[in-house]
């Protein structure tokens, strides 16, 4: 299973943010709304058998973490430079949806081609992802600023990632409740 862990908006910030990224232009592939996270851990390949463990991990990693405002208040072409392939939203990096990627880039990197500095959680770059491009119809570099939209985290998911040709299919494995 390809696994990862997100907070996912309420539809309707979601919809009102992809409004947004089309000031940065128009003919990519929108996110289907309801796939539409913020990725606070990439897991990866991860067997059936480890799967009891990876819920434990994340569990703890969650323990004592309070709920958490997110705010978006730019969207952005990505990556930054020549060829950028996706529109984002980017997520401001609050101290307590940091520390909660610090504690799940801990518990959950493994050895294999895991940095250091990866499994310290450095280097996270909090955002939505709202629409892609095919090549050649990328859509030119760009930074908009948008009036601030917040949303609470009070959940996360563990959620596992099937990769398709029309698109990934995510599926919840567990919620975790934050406090």
């Amino acid at each position: 299973m390809r696994l990862f862990v997100a907070a996912y908006p309420p539809l309707e910030v979601v919809e009102g943010l992809q409004r947004e990224a089309l000031r940065l232009g128009d003919g990519g592939r929108p996110t289907p709304p309801g796939q539409v996270h913020l990725t606070l851990q990439f897991i990866g390949e991860r067997s059936m058998r480890e799967l009891d463990e990876t819920i434990e991990s994340v569990e703890r990693a969650c323990a004592g973490q309070v709920a958490m405002e997110a705010v978006v208040s730019r969207v952005r072409t990505w990556p930054v430079g020549d060829q950028p392939s996706m529109v984002v939203a980017l997520v401001d990096a609050a101290p307590g949806l940091l520390e909660l990627h610090r504690r799940l880039a801990v518990r959950l990197a493994t050895a294999k081609g895991k940095t250091q500095a990866r499994s310290k959680g450095e280097g996270y770059e909090p955002h939505l992802t709202l629409a892609r491009y095919a090549k050649g119809h990328e859509p030119e570099a760009g930074e908009v600023e948008i009036a601030p939209v917040g949303f609470r985290i009070d959940q996360v998911r563990l959620v596992s990632s099937e990769l398709r040709s029309s698109g990934a299919e995510h599926r919840v494995v567990r919620d975790f409740e934050l406090g």
